[in-house]
């Protein structure tokens, strides 16, 4: 059976505007009162994103079961902070430049693209599988390929990008 972990990225928006808000650390620390704790949620680039990197799975079942649990949890954290937690792709309205998580690799990626850095604001849904050798692996992507047009019309971003269409 071959195994697999789900990584899917969050931005907390404030409900009328749809703007970033800096509150993913404190909405961490109420994940982890909620079982989810640092192994499963980790903050992201921004102060108002936070990922959920799920456990190794073998099982489909499990592993919805996993994510619908967490997006409930996220989704009652941000209620409480009176925001919404959105699983998109970039957030409809980016506002001012977004505040920086603290950490050395975030600075350095920063520091690299500089004034691209408030249009980085993007989440993402990451499968990663595992397979147990390389013509596995081979055989598993060639399974994949028909399903490319598919997979990519699934996996667009969002339709706005500060307030704008992307038509």
């Amino acid at each position: 059976m071959l195994s697999f972990g789900i990584e899917e990225e969050f931005v907390f928006l404030d409900a009328s505007r749809l703007r970033p808000v800096n509150i993913a650390t404190g909405c961490r620390d109420r994940l982890a009162v909620r079982g989810f704790g640092a192994g499963v949620v980790h903050q992201e680039f921004f102060q108002s994103q936070l990922e959920f990197a799920s456990p190794v799975y073998t099982e489909i079942s499990a592993a919805a079961g996993g994510l619908l649990d967490f997006r409930r949890a996220l989704a009652a954290v941000a209620r409480e902070r009176g925001v919404v937690a959105a699983g998109v792709g970039t957030p409809y309205d980016v506002g001012a430049m977004p505040a920086l998580t603290p950490g050395e690799r975030y600075e350095e990626v920063a520091g690299n693209v500089r004034a691209l850095t408030n249009d980085h604001q993007i989440n993402g849904l990451h499968v990663h599988v595992g397979v147990p050798d390389r013509a596995a692996g081979v055989a598993a992507l060639n399974g994949v390929r028909r399903w490319l047009p598919i997979l990519l019309a699934l996996s667009t971003n969002s339709p706005f990008w500060a307030l704008h269409g992307s038509w």
